[in-house]
């Protein structure tokens, strides 16, 4: 194993451990929440792409629609979901994420920031200087990468 590999493979490592820790961090306000994980990425795809229609939402989370109607019809309850009838097709039904919806994901991403606020706060002038250089670069390479054919609202949310 060349150089190159072995420095790529401790990135992927090193950019392993930060993911698992933030969710390890966030794991005890997500369990706090009285919300299933299928209710969180329902939420989290609504407001990635408002305006979602129900069975869109249903083939992004890999569920039928009679499921995902379920489910939405939970979120609309508990005031995390909005749904609007079209207005030429009363039959079609938009999605958007409401204020309380958006509050609530905006203080789990917080909380994440916060995390990584502390630890680049630990750096030096020069590893924050390299830090900064070399994630650029790798955000760059994968801005110009090819997404799937199927860009769906999930992937949209991967785009911003």
């Amino acid at each position: 194993m060349n150089s190159r590999d072995m420095d790529a493979e401790t990135i992927q490592g090193d950019l392993r451990t930060i993911v698992a820790t933030l969710r390890m961090l966030s794991l005890p306000t997500l369990l706090r929440l009285d919300f299933t994980m299928t209710e969180y990425k329902a939420l989290v795809v609504v407001e990635g792409s408002a305006g979602i229609g129900v069975s869109a939402l249903a083939r992004e989370l890999g569920i039928r629609d009679p499921a995902a109607s379920l489910l939405v019809d939970q979120l609309v309850r508990r005031g995390y979901v909005a749904r609007k009838t079209g207005r030429t097709d009363r039959r079609r039904v938009h999605l958007t994420a409401t204020a309380r919806g958006k509050k609530l994901l905006g203080e789990l991403r917080e909380g994440k920031g916060q995390h990584l606020e502390r630890w680049l706060d630990q750096l030096d002038d020069g590893h924050l200087d390299a830090l900064t250089r070399g994630l650029h670069a790798l955000a760059e390479a994968a801005r110009a990468s090819e997404m799937p054919a199927a860009s769906g609202p999930a992937t949209q949310i991967l785009k911003a």
